[in-house]
């Protein structure tokens, strides 16, 4: 599922009582806080037990409009022995702020590659969060690429709960003295 958050709450109201928040919670950070006060855009993405998608699920949040702001809150379930990749890609020619949150679940023995691509506009301000839950056997591989953006900030949160679960963390930042970026892992 992909659209408004309000459409997201429509169509899944199981989903946002008992997931919205489960990993980021709005009392870790005030931009967590101002990201589930204002979503503007949701997805959800379930992958059933024992698939493995052949080609990436790719998210664009795109900026055409002048001055805009995108605060999407992305749902990334995958059951037991599942796989995936996800490409979630920020770009914009036009200033805007961007805040978004993203919370994963892999479950037991599951798979999951997962990219966030920032190339919005040297004026953009743009601020990320990912919450990675790993259950037994899980595999995550992260990649952060950061290109544009005068201000990038980006936070990484993995909690490895069962036995064997694994976590690779990647990144490449292009920065210059007009562009302040941060990561934290």
């Amino acid at each position: 599922f992909a659209g408004s958050s309000d459409a997201l709450a429509g169509r899944h109201p199981d989903l946002i009582a008992h997931r919205w928040g489960a990993l980021a919670k709005d009392e870790d950070s005030g931009l967590i806080s101002l990201n589930s006060a204002f979503a503007n855009a949701g997805v959800a993405i379930t992958i059933a037990e024992k698939t493995r998608l052949e080609r990436p699920v790719y998210l664009i949040f795109s900026g055409a409009t002048s001055q805009s702001a995108t605060l999407p809150r992305i749902f990334i379930d995958l059951a037991k022995d599942s796989a995936a990749t996800v490409i979630e890609h920020y770009s914009s020619v036009n200033p805007r702020i961007v805040n978004a949150v993203t919370e994963i679940n892999c479950g037991p023995g599951s798979s999951l590659n997962y990219y966030e691509v920032q190339e919005d506009s040297e004026k953009s301000w743009n601020t990320s969060a990912q919450f990675a839950s790993l259950d037994t056997g899980a595999h995550i591989s992260t990649a952060h690429i950061d290109l544009g953006a005068e201000l990038s900030r980006n936070e990484l949160f993995i909690s490895l709960r069962g036995r064997h679960a694994e976590a690779e963390c990647r990144g490449v930042f292009v920065a210059d003295d007009k562009r302040y970026v941060e990561n934290r892992v």
